[in-house]
């Protein structure tokens, strides 16, 4: 197992992290609950995320864009008749939490630095961060929580009735497990009570990972209030332009039950969404988001955004052959932990559906690579008009 017991070297106490100065308070907002509200426009003070940074380099998996291509149909693989992976069409997009290395003294660490972010507001209140230092706060609560609940339940492969509630038992979203400022808040709170009022920004949504495939990607790094903005566009690019987040036929497009969810931040509905991908979209459903005339809120993958697809065991007689080793070949371009990840799991085979998956997802990025663009000066025409630039 990886040795994250070296990050309460890098951990400490996060608020021994903060950039301590004055300012002065802006307006609040009595919607939010009253330690929350408020903001301070210009504040110094700044919260350091070097361990989170630390963890999610170590265990996200970055997959890249979507090529908008369907997943074929998932087969068992040879030795058996049960098929492992993921059954949906959208199972090849996404970035992938390596779930397997949170157990143990690994957990009790993650744990450790959530109770560290609890207690930063209980210290320095928030009325006098910048309101961009509180975003990135919240989100990175939020997902760390969910790491932590869905490790704590590992091995699992879909992860609908961690999300449903069960008897007396409530859902995921909806269980009180943190305590902020003296405030008992559950991960339902932080996204309804706090972001979505506080900020009435879609961009919100994208950055509240849920630990499944069809939710927004967990980044390889944390939020930062200094790039907060820019890291929730390219997560909001990278969904929009992906089969999780949008699929049209004809004149139905079918969005992510996501958005459903968050509809209190699509006023218009049909239309603001519509408004939405477009900005978002890239050129190909720009040119189709003009003929859509229904919305259906109805993309679901409940399947775990895990490495190993849920899966500790490896299954079958087939992963006894060296064939069933992963090469540094087969991972995608710019992940590194192939070496970590030897030390992090039971032995250094993957199942034989993860070899799969990382095989299709090395032939995708490899599509994707960009080629070089030179532009060169064209000859003016005898009488065309004095411009700036180049003239074709």
């Amino acid at each position: 197992m990886c040795d994250l017991r070296r990050l309460a070297k890098i951990s400490k106490l996060i608020g021994a992290s903060l950039i301590l100065a004055g300012g002065a308070a802006a307006t609040s907002d009595d919607r939010v609950p009253e330690p929350f509200r408020g903001a301070t426009a210009g504040s110094p003070f700044v919260v350091q995320y070097d361990d989170l940074d630390y963890i999610y380099k170590k265990s996200v998996m970055r997959t890249g864009a979507s090529d908008r291509s369907r997943a074929p149909k998932a087969r068992p693989p040879i030795g058996t008749r049960i098929s492992r992976s993921n059954p949906k069409s959208t199972r090849l997009e996404g970035n992938r939490v390596n779930f397997d290395i949170f157990r143990g003294d690994n957990l009790a660490l993650v744990s450790r630095i959530r109770r560290e972010l609890e207690a930063i507001p209980g210290v320095l209140p928030m009325v006098q961060w910048r309101r961009e230092e509180q975003l990135a706060f919240w989100l990175n609560l939020y997902n760390l929580t969910v790491i932590e609940q869905v490790a704590l339940i590992y091995p699992e492969t879909n992860l609908k009735k961690l999300h449903r509630a069960r008897g007396s038992e409530p859902a995921l979203l909806d269980r009180k497990l943190l305590t902020v400022a003296g405030i008992a808040l559950s991960l339902n709170d932080i996204q309804h009570k706090i972001l979505i009022p506080k900020f009435r920004n879609p961009l919100v949504m994208y950055g509240l990972f849920q630990g499944y495939v069809g939710s927004p990607n967990m980044r390889a790094e944390a939020y930062t209030g200094k790039r907060v903005f820019d890291q929730l566009e390219a997560n909001a690019k990278e969904f929009i332009n992906s089969n999780r987040g949008n699929q049209i036929d004809s004149s139905l497009m079918r969005v992510s039950a996501l958005y459903d969810v968050n509809r209190v931040l699509f006023p218009e509905w049909q239309d603001s969404l519509k408004r939405h991908f477009a900005y978002y979209g890239d050129w190909v459903l720009k040119g189709r988001i003009e003929g859509v005339r229904r919305v259906k809120a109805n993309i679901t993958d409940w399947y775990i955004a895990d490495l190993h697809g849920g899966h500790k065991g490896l299954a079958t007689a087939a992963n006894t052959n060296p064939a069933a080793l992963v090469s540094r070949n087969a991972l995608p371009e710019g992940y590194e932990p192939f070496r970590l990840i030897n030390k992090m799991q039971t032995g250094t085979r993957f199942p034989v559906h993860v070899v799969e998956y990382l095989e299709r997802l090395k032939q995708r990025n490899v599509k994707q690579r960009r080629g070089n663009v030179v532009l060169e000066p064209v000859k003016k025409k005898k009488d065309a008009p004095e411009e700036d630039g180049f003239i074709g």
